[in-house]
């Protein structure tokens, strides 16, 4: 059985994040995550959602000046919206599994997909690949 000091549930944002502190204040961390690292923050929130919204921007500003004209005939594609959506998520995985395996090279943490609950305060049963 291995041993941590802190284990954490959950590898999206809050949980990635958390796991970065306590490895730089010299913790051995594990982090569960259920689906993909990086979460539903990556994969269905935040990430896409600024991705989608910054695109539209980008095309309202190269459309209008608020003067009244359009400067630029821009034809937007929808595939083409999304497929650059998939690629910034995709890439900021890329990332996090860059440095998850950085970071499982030292020691200092070690990554699982799958599921994970607590069986006492100081026990956790973590059920998937490691």
């Amino acid at each position: 059985m291995e041993k941590f000091d802190i284990i954490i549930i959950g590898g999206g944002p809050s949980g990635y994040a958390a796991a970065m502190r306590a490895i730089d204040l010299g913790n051995r961390v594990a982090i569960v995550e259920r689906h993909k690292l990086g979460g539903a923050g990556v994969f269905n929130g935040a990430l896409s959602s600024k991705t989608l919204w910054e695109i539209s921007n980008q095309y309202r500003l190269m459309q209008n000046t608020g003067l009244g004209y359009q400067i630029f005939d821009v034809n937007l594609d929808y595939s083409g919206v999304i497929n650059a959506m998939h690629n910034a998520t995709h890439e900021k995985y890329k990332q996090l599994k860059s440095q998850v395996n950085g970071l499982a090279k030292t020691g200092d943490l070690k990554y699982f997909q799958g599921n994970a609950s607590f069986l006492s305060p100081n026990e956790v049963s973590i059920v998937g690949d490691d």
